[in-house]
């Protein structure tokens, strides 16, 4: 088979890279889920119990396993 006979068949034999494909978004929980408005309670009640100690952000969003970034966006958006 010379190169002219050859060519096509190897056209077909080769396959395309196909493009690479974009990863899917991350989902997100939606804000203001259940979760988040309970654990907003518990701090609030935590934070009434606890008038004279010294409360943080840091320990407030330990509190509730949250970074501080996330508690403090979430308790903004949940108390105003």
């Amino acid at each position: 088979m010379d190169r002219l006979q050859s060519l096509p068949v190897a056209r077909e034999l080769v396959m395309v890279p196909e493009a690479p494909r974009r990863a899917e978004p991350v989902q997100r929980a939606p804000r203001g889920t259940a979760a988040e408005k309970s654990d907003i309670r518990n701090v609030q009640d935590h934070v009434v119990s606890q008038l004279k100690a010294a409360l943080s952000v840091p320990r407030l969003a330990a509190r509730v396993r949250m970074s501080q970034r996330n508690f403090a966006r979430v308790f903004r958006d949940g108390t105003g």
